[in-house]
């Protein structure tokens, strides 16, 4: 089934199960379980604003589960590990090009090169991850936990292209992007 606090996330990540993986101890599946939704764990346990929060089932009874512990435990405990990276399905010949490497960007990319689609972000910033990146402060969202978020993307192949502004859309067509 689908619990209500999977209707109030905007990502639709379905908390109910990551939530029961990791009261069974199932920490390494629970993260599997996120990432089928949003590469951006670590940022999500830290950044979310939880929406979900006001949808969850419990709040009646004793309070919201405090979602964003327990991805970012989840995230934390996954990192720590060092666990291995995905690796990249069988290509399928088409290239995509994704302008800004922000949570859209990201996640767009993340879900394309899933597909087998050859996926490079172009980003205008010195830097990947758009407003994680620049727009909330390293002490709620510290640079490394971008970082290895934006590995979960690059860990599948996707390219990302920083300090590259695209004005010609008709360009990238001309350079074999589909």
């Amino acid at each position: 089934g689908t619990s209500p606090c999977t209707f109030g996330c905007p990502a639709g990540i379905k908390a109910h199960g990551y939530v029961s993986l990791v009261r069974g101890g199932e920490y390494e599946k629970a993260f599997q379980l996120v990432l089928e939704t949003t590469p951006l764990i670590g940022s999500l346990g830290r950044a979310c604003y939880a929406p979900c929060e006001g949808e969850c089932t419990r709040g009646s009874l004793e309070g919201p589960l405090a979602i964003r512990r327990i991805k970012r435990f989840i995230a934390d405990t996954h990192y720590a590990l060092e666990n291995g990276k995905a690796s990249a399905p069988a290509e399928n010949g088409k290239r995509v090009a994704v302008i800004g490497s922000g949570p859209a960007g990201l996640t767009a990319a993340w879900q394309l090169a899933r597909k087998g689609y050859g996926v490079k972000i172009f980003e205008a910033a010195p830097v990947a991850g758009g407003a994680l990146r620049l727009a909330i402060p390293s002490y709620r969202l510290p640079a490394e936990i971008v970082e290895r978020d934006v590995a979960n993307v690059t860990g599948l192949g996707v390219e990302i292209a920083t300090s590259t502004h695209v004005d010609d859309l008709e360009a990238l067509k001309r350079d074999g992007f589909d």
